[in-house]
């Protein structure tokens, strides 16, 4: 009996310890893998625009890549060519000709599958050293992914979003980390300081210069188109046809100094300008969306590498030709 007892007794005693070990293992904490992962590298063609290598249902083209559209469109020749059904349009677009459906869909080699293109009223373009494009990505709105904008090696890299906040930027050690919101039209706008003023912009890879909105140039700094230190360029017939001014503009640990800023209309008078509603107290209009005061256009951006951490509304910049020292690269 005694003995009958103690093997009982060592049996609850083994049994509490292997609970307690599976509550341990149980209980212990998973580790987070924040390793960046990389879903694609898409080869981009640049010159006053940026196009990208597209697959429409089995059939390659080029198209814009655009970061300050609310929905990617198609030229009406291009829809017309493919035979595609078109549809009505939905608000707030009821004027363009219609909606389509691509069945299969892919940037480069990454597959997207199913997307809508609204058609635009245009036939398809070609611009000097560039290939025909059939219309426009608007990349925000089309990808579930971060991106990358690699303008030294003319690169769209794309990463999966599960890396941990501010694991992303691998080709330098520093960059700056600029905040960024989606207006009420999904377009990602950002504070930067041009001239010593906080002012919303946004990226514009379909324009080649850099412009400012002289309405917000008037107001913030007392100069507009008729300013006499602005520099204009002139037709062969004489007329004055661009305005500029050399401006400088500071990210975080990043300045562009004499940039050249070319002044364009302002908005309508409903816009509203605002001195600092915009992102960190920016400047911006307060009730016209898509098109914010300043734009940064490929004068500039080619000089940047971009990275948008899209789950953190995060842009990370660095010059373009940024790496880190080759002794830690090569750990």
């Amino acid at each position: 009996m005694g003995k009958f007892l103690e093997c009982k007794c060592l049996l609850i005693v083994l049994a509490v310890l292997v609970c307690s070990t599976t509550a341990v293992a149980i209980d212990a904490p998973q580790i987070r893998d924040c390793r960046l992962r990389q879903l694609a590298s898409i080869d981009l063609k640049v010159g006053s625009i940026v196009l990208i290598p597209v697959i429409l249902d089995g059939a390659p083209a080029f198209m814009g890549l655009n970061i300050s559209l609310p929905i990617s469109t198609i030229n009406l020749e291009a829809a017309n060519d493919k035979k595609l059904v078109m549809r009505k349009a939905p608000e707030p677009f009821s004027d363009a000709p219609g909606i389509v459906t691509i069945d299969s869909f892919s940037l480069g080699a990454f597959g997207i599958g199913k997307v809508q293109l609204l058609v635009f009223p245009a036939g398809n373009k070609t611009l000097p050293g560039l290939p025909t494009f059939i219309g426009s990505i608007a990349l925000p709105a089309l990808l579930k992914a971060d991106f990358e904008l690699d303008f030294a090696h003319n690169k769209l890299n794309l990463f999966a979003t599960d890396h941990c906040p501010g694991n992303v930027v691998y080709w330098a050690d520093k960059a700056a980390a600029i905040p960024y919101t989606l207006d009420r039209i999904g377009i990602p706008v950002f504070p930067i300081e041009l001239d010593g003023k906080k002012i919303s912009a946004a990226l514009r890879l379909s324009a080649s210069g850099t412009t400012l909105k002289t309405d917000v140039s008037k107001a913030l700094y007392g100069f507009d188109e008729t300013s006499p230190d602005v520099r204009s360029d002139t037709s062969e017939s004489g007329t004055a046809i661009k305005h500029y001014r050399a401006m400088k503009m500071t990210l975080p640990g990043l300045s562009v100094t004499n940039a050249d800023v070319q002044l364009m209309a302002g908005l309508n008078k409903k816009c509203e300008l605002s001195p600092d509603s915009g992102p960190e107290h920016s400047a911006t209009y307060k009730s016209c969306f898509g098109n914010p005061p300043l734009t940064l256009g490929l004068d500039v951006l080619r000089h940047l590498r971009l990275y948008f951490a899209t789950v953190e509304h995060i842009l990370y910049v660095t010059a373009a030709d940024a790496a880190r020292p080759a002794t830690a690269s090569g750990q």
